[in-house]
């Protein structure tokens, strides 16, 4: 979301989830599956990870290594992840 504090979504048009999605391919190897509107019908973006059911520890901290990078590649390393 854009404000933890007042719960403010991004807006459809800022393209979030999909610009993390294209990062996470061109820059650091992951697939991140995209999706917008949960806020609101309209606005409002989510990341949805689909490991295998074996996935392992090591496998895991990869992933969740990735996906940090590549979110903070599009919103800033400043912003306190919480994944």
């Amino acid at each position: 979301m854009k404000d933890r504090t007042s719960k403010e979504p991004f807006l459809v048009g800022e393209k979030v989830a999909p610009s993390i999605h294209a990062a996470g391919l061109r820059e650091y190897g992951i697939s991140l599956i995209p999706g917008l509107g949960l806020a609101d019908g309209t606005n409002g973006d989510v990341l949805v990870l689909a490991p295998a059911y074996s996935i392992t520890k090591r496998d895991a901290d990869l992933i969740v290594d990735r996906t940090a990078k590549a979110i903070e590649h599009v919103l800033g390393a400043r912003r306190e992840l919480k994944l």
